[in-house]
């Protein structure tokens, strides 16, 4: 009959977080299984964030850039 059956997903709410810098979140954007694998595929390229030393100039760990999520 020439229906084809539409295997797109349904409208993404998309919420403005914030104008400067632009931020968006769309929710349910990708599924859990998704999500891990993009995580899972990053996982190797991760890295602690460091933080600016005022006393030596230099870059090293901090408790208040952490990564962690």
């Amino acid at each position: 009959n020439g229906h084809v059956a539409s295997t797109l997903p349904p409208a993404l709410e998309i919420l403005e977080v914030s104008q400067s810098p632009g931020i968006w979140l769309a929710r349910e954007f990708l599924t859990n299984a998704e999500c891990d694998h993009l995580m899972a595929l990053a996982q190797p390229a991760l890295a602690r964030s460091t933080g600016y030393d005022l006393q030596s100039g230099d870059s090293r760990e901090t408790e208040i850039r952490t990564s962690f999520h």
